[in-house]
């Protein structure tokens, strides 16, 4: 614009352009500055936006259609909620997951329990085994709905003898059977389609203990809103026992228990109460013998891996009742605070209680499970397992499934950090000493109390030492605790993080990371609809990410750099124009050329590429996890890449505007004057065929497919060209573009020219691919070499993480 307006001042030797009389120079400057601006506005792919978007859409689609993740077991496929982080999951560097339900199946079976100082449960049985002794009382197995039978593989003769048995064994066992199944908010309901009793409740947990009381005679019959009524043994038979429900004080992750207030037959008002061990021994009466023995029983269950929970009761003095409860009527209608003061409330009732006894409930791994994490692992992608259950239970998952190995581990949890000094120094001296051995990799354990101390206190030092974390097992976290961890890590590194979880405590974690993922299970959708994407199963997750999402970041980078790169090689042709004509600011192509240059000509082809492309087989990524890496440090998308093909870009457009204006300077053979709108489509021709052949050197795999919409790239540019001549035939008889296609077509110097500028214009991308496959090949393109030897070997590993 600057050029045009200095350019006008002395324009006396072009005064057929009449410049001067109609305006200043600064007027033209002006006017130039507006007519490039609107000229140049091609560089920028405008209709990157629609492209990204349908292919984003399309992919989300058959990540829906995705047979090797379907989930036989729960009849559902993987789910995606969004369209938009779908290239993000080719990037992933940190998941935090949770434990139960998502790495477990969250199918509970009572194993085992401590008692009165007892501990019982040895070998697993098969339900099938019958009669059933309980109590004084024989319970047939036919008696009872294979529901009530099908969660523990319970077996301990001395349970049944000790219950059968009047002493000190049975009154302790009758009382731990009666808190599980009073103390608890399971409902009892007769399924329609089958005739059979099932139990429904918010936790697994709680129907596990349920049916293992109905499995000992301690039948759940029915619950409304104001009593429970169960069945129990009696010498005479069984009888029902009806309990009037007083209060309930519900379960949430800061209390991490849950209370129920019932008034019994004899007329006595009792709390039972079950929950955490963290929880439940801090507010046991200091007379309880049976602490220190239970303490060690559920040490050795959390070794196992098993689930533990603690139940307790006490008796509560009428007049205590009635005073608590005037509070807590208080709390329950509180309009402001109100979950703090029920809370506050709780705390004065739960207090003097008396161990009951411990229950240990195993929860299994899902199958498949280990292999993926393997896979995570070795594509550089750091595990952290966010759980609330124990230390011991946390750990003892963590090695079934391959989390933890041999390198140095750094734990800070109650057996190591007696205060937040000691919990920091000893990060500090860990940090120093891997700063000071490049490359090496821990793993961390921290329990809620020190994690409480890291998140209040020193979170650099947590985000300082997470890179080297290989893995990281946090246990007894709440779900705030795990949310703050999640952004913790995502605002000091910079990283991509994914949270994976499958109940509601895990919603905070799943919409704080950067991708969120739900696993359908036990405990309700809650985690699936604040996902982005859900499966049915962890296994899943690593098909997703490595074959999946590295797939579409390589699609969706690949279509963004062409997008650039074929806009860079059009509109360019603009400026050398402008160059030959001090720019005048005339335009090199047509209207028509330019509305739908990006619409039809070059569209199609590369809308392929971003849904079907695929570099790899999916059997060569699950050997290969580390090609996954190629995403985490984002090498397609570098800016050097992009800078990279807007050269090629503009190097192109140079002999597509060049060549054709050369060739074509003097008439055509047949008389014709060439003039300057025939050697705009000759452009416009070799624009279109070599933006379209681009895509033969960009796909790392072609079908039929790509062959036609190529073909129709080019049919459609003659198309559309002949249909605007016809137009302007009809309206614009005069105009200088009529008949300009048929002379080309009949002329056999266009298609040399065609030809020649193609092979100049497209040899330069082939010499570049070609020099940086065969001697500088990255790690794909080796693997992809390989892929072409003969009889190669078969991969089992997509048998194990996929459908």
């Amino acid at each position: 614009a600057l050029y045009y307006g200095l350019f006008s001042r002395d324009s006396s030797q072009w005064w057929f352009l009449d410049m001067t009389k109609s305006s200043s120079p600064s007027t033209l400057g002006v006017y130039g500055f507006i007519t490039w601006l609107i000229l140049l506005n091609t560089l920028i792919p405008i209709s990157l936006y629609v492209s990204i978007e349908l292919v984003k859409v399309a992919q989300a689609i058959f990540i829906r259609w995705d047979i090797n993740m379907y989930s036989d077991e729960r009849g559902t496929g993987a789910q995606a909620r969004t369209s938009n982080l779908n290239e993000e999951l080719g990037q992933v560097q940190y998941i935090f997951s949770d434990k139960t339900g998502t790495l477990t199946r969250n199918q509970m079976e009572f194993i085992k329990c401590s008692v009165g100082g007892v501990c019982y449960g040895t070998n697993p049985i098969s339900v099938d085994e019958t009669p059933r002794v309980v109590g004084a009382c024989s319970v047939e197995t036919s008696s009872l709905e294979l529901s009530e039978l099908e969660t523990h593989r319970f077996s301990d003769p001395k349970f049944d003898v000790h219950l059968k048995e009047p002493g000190a064994e049975r009154d302790a066992l009758h009382q731990f059977l009666t808190v599980c199944a009073v103390c608890h908010t399971v409902v009892r309901s007769k399924d329609p389609v089958t005739g059979k009793y099932v139990y429904q409740g918010a936790s697994p947990d709680e129907i596990a203990l349920v049916k293992f009381a109905a499995y000992k005679g301690y039948r759940l019959i029915d619950r409304d809103p104001f009593s429970i009524t169960i069945e129990v043994p009696d010498t005479a038979g069984p009888k029902h026992v009806t309990y009037k429900l007083l209060n309930l004080l519900e379960f949430d992750s800061n209390r991490k228990r849950m209370s129920v207030i019932v008034r019994a037959p004899d007329d006595r008002i009792y709390l039972f109460c079950k929950g955490a061990d963290s929880v439940i021994l801090s507010r046991l009466a200091q007379t309880d013998t049976t602490r220190d023995v239970v303490c060690q029983h559920l040490s050795e269950f959390a070794r196992s891996g098993l689930r533990t929970l603690c139940l307790s009761s006490s008796v509560i003095p009428e007049k205590e009742y009635h005073v608590w409860h005037e509070l807590w009527k208080v709390a329950e209608v509180a309009i402001q605070n109100r979950d703090e003061k029920v809370a506050r409330a709780a705390e004065l009732i739960e207090k003097e209680m008396f161990l009951v006894g411990a229950s240990a409930i195993e929860d299994r791994l899902q199958d498949g499970v280990p292999e993926a994490i393997s896979l995570l692992l070795r594509a550089n992608i750091n595990i952290w397992m966010l759980t609330g259950d124990k230390e011991e239970t946390a750990m003892n998952i963590a090695n079934s499934c391959g989390l933890l190995d041999s390198s140095k581990m750094i734990t800070l949890t109650e057996s190591t950090t007696e205060s937040a000094q000691k919990a920091e120094l000893i990060l500090e001296k860990a940090l120093e000493t891997l700063e000071a051995s490049e490359g090496t990799k821990v793993q961390l354990v921290v329990d809620g109390r020190t994690l409480e101390w890291c998140l209040a206190m020193f979170p650099y030092l947590l985000s300082a030492i997470a890179p080297y974390a290989r893995s990281v097992i946090v246990c007894r976290a709440t779900p705030l605790q795990k949310a703050e961890i999640v952004n913790i890590v995502k605002a000091s590194l910079g990283k991509i993080t994914l949270a994976v979880g499958d109940g509601a405590n895990d919603v905070p974690m799943i919409q704080a990371a950067h991708i969120g993922i739900g696993i359908e299970g036990e405990e309700g959708c809650q985690a699936v609809r604040a996902s982005d994407y859900s499966i049915g199963q962890f296994r899943f997750l690593a098909w997703l990410l490595l074959v999946q999402g590295r797939w579409y970041y390589s699609r969706i980078a690949t279509l963004f750099l062409y997008s650039f790169y074929k806009n860079y090689a059009f509109g360019l042709c603009h400026l050398w124009l402008g160059i030959m004509s001090s720019f005048s600011g005339q335009a090199y192509f047509n209207d028509m050329i330019v509305s739908t240059f990006n619409l039809f000509f070059t569209s199609l082809p590369i809308l392929l590429v971003g849904v079907f492309d695929r570099d790899l087989k999916h059997q060569t990524v699950l050997d290969n996890p580390e090609v996954y890496i190629a995403g985490q440090q984002n090498r397609i998308f570098k800016m050097r890449r992009f800078w990279l093909w807007v050269f090629m870009g503009t190097f192109q457009s140079v002999p597509i505007m060049v060549i054709p204006t050369i060739v074509f300077q003097q008439s055509l053979k047949d008389g014709h004057m060439s003039g300057f709108w025939f050697v705009s489509m000759v452009s416009a021709t070799c624009c279109v065929i070599t933006a379209n052949l681009k895509i033969v050197l960009v796909a790392n795999w072609l079908s039929w497919l790509h062959v036609a919409a190529l073909a129709l790239g080019v049919f459609s540019f003659y198309l559309i060209t002949f249909v605007y001549e016809e137009f302007l035939v009809s309206n614009y008889p005069n105009d200088p573009q009529i008949g300009i296609l048929a002379k080309a077509l009949s002329n056999p110097t266009y298609w040399l020219t065609v030809m020649l500028v193609v092979v100049i214009a497209i040899l330069p991308d082939l010499l570049i691919r070609a020099v940086s496959e065969l001697y500088f090949p990255d790690f794909a393109t080796k693997l992809r070499h390989r892929e072409n030897l003969p009889n190669p070997q078969p991969s089992h590993r997509s048998s194990i993480i996929a459908r």
